[in-house]
């Protein structure tokens, strides 16, 4: 995030020097931003007990919203208003806000209760005794198992839902803003502002998700597969229906076109709050971070396809235009849905067990017992 942080500072320098010197600290924000994610899942898989797994990584996620929703409004009015020619001032106000976050970050969080010198004992019992019920409680890792984790059809379902929720996603993120203004025909300051309240409803989605996740599983209404399967499917085939609905809106409908793509979004926080996110955790604890690496990256390039492929089809910026993008959108989150239901697990897997073993192939046994003959 310090990488981060100094290479968004930089950013308007960049583009006043050369391209290609944007493009390299825009790289650099990525590759930084990047490893993020996967930390983050493995803080969860520490810190967090099972029966309050979904709330807690809720919270974490949701944090990500609160940035879209407070960065597209002020990117807006900054655009307008701000120092430094308008644009330049998002990049110096984001570089700082996350320098400051970066100083909390190194005093106030703890990679496990152990190492934190402020928790109470009663807490720090709590999350152990809870963890420990786990068939990985231990957490220590060994080899990772790759053959078995890409083998394994829970994981290859999380990676494709992933995938397909991400397509979705960064479709909205990073082309959102272009549908307003050339669908229903926001100014730059109006469209800011719309374009941040699909957020705010995610954001609060997130967190219900969450809570409504962790207690059909803590009340035994659904095992922890069922729950995630449930709350991920709705968060994909309801955002899929607001989505085809939105299509159909028009310039004149403008106001019907933003609640209907808000409604949408916000429901999409249930794939996020209750459905596959934390789906890694609860696969294999202590290779959370290791799987969510893997999913994230390849779903990241979705979302590097997507804003392509839709410039492609929007070529005359028609609502005809639109409304493809937004069908072919709602079809890539319901294939994710299917298949979550089908092969999703939400149970610890074999292989991320405490006892498991990595199999040796019969060529190096064989081998091996030579060599010892």
């Amino acid at each position: 995030m310090a990488c981060k942080s100094i290479a968004t500072l930089l950013c308007p320098v960049a583009a006043r020097i050369h391209w290609g010197f944007l493009l390299a600290t825009r790289v650099v924000i990525g590759l930084a931003g990047g490893v993020w994610f996967p930390a983050l899942h493995c803080i969860i898989g520490n810190w967090s007990p099972p029966l309050e797994r979904s709330k807690l990584g809720a919270i974490a996620w949701s944090g990500t919203q609160i940035g879209n929703v407070i960065g597209l409004p002020l990117s807006g009015v900054l655009c307008q208003y701000g120092f430094d020619g308008g644009w330049p001032s998002i990049f110096y106000l984001m570089g700082i806000a996350n320098i400051i976050w970066c100083i909390s970050w190194y005093f106030l969080v703890f990679d496990s209760p152990v190492q934190h010198p402020r928790i109470s004992e009663v807490e720090h019992i709590y999350i152990k005794e809870s963890i420990t019920k786990e068939k990985s409680a231990s957490g220590a890792r060994g080899p990772t198992p790759w053959k078995a984790i890409f083998t394994s059809p829970p994981f290859l379902a999380l990676l494709t839902t992933h995938t397909c929720c991400n397509f979705g996603t960064y479709t909205l993120l990073t082309q959102l803003p272009s549908y307003m203004n050339e669908v229903l025909r926001f100014d730059i300051k109006s469209n800011g502002f719309y374009s941040a309240l699909p957020y705010i409803g995610f954001f609060i989605m997130i967190n219900v998700g969450g809570l409504v996740a962790d207690e059909l599983r803590e009340r035994k209404i659904l095992s922890t597969s069922h729950t995630r399967k449930v709350m991920n499917s709705m968060g994909a085939v309801i955002p899929a229906i607001f989505l085809v609905a939105t299509s159909y809106m028009t310039c004149n409908q403008s106001a019907a076109a933003v609640a209907l793509l808000t409604i949408g979004v916000s429901f999409s926080g249930f794939q996020y709050g209750g459905g596959f996110l934390v789906n890694h955790v609860d696969l294999a604890r202590k290779y959370a971070g290791t799987l969510l690496g893997i999913t994230n990256t390849v779903a990241t390039v979705s979302g590097i396809i997507a804003p392509n492929i839709i410039s492609a089809i929007t070529v005359d910026k028609t609502r005809g235009q639109w409304q493809t993008v937004f069908y072919m959108t709602a079809g890539v989150y319901l294939v994710g849905a299917v298949i979550f239901v089908v092969f999703g697990d939400g149970e610890i897997q074999p292989w991320a067990e405490d006892d498991y073993a990595i199999p040796l192939d019969d060529d190096k046994v064989k081998k091996d017992g030579e060599t010892e003959c």
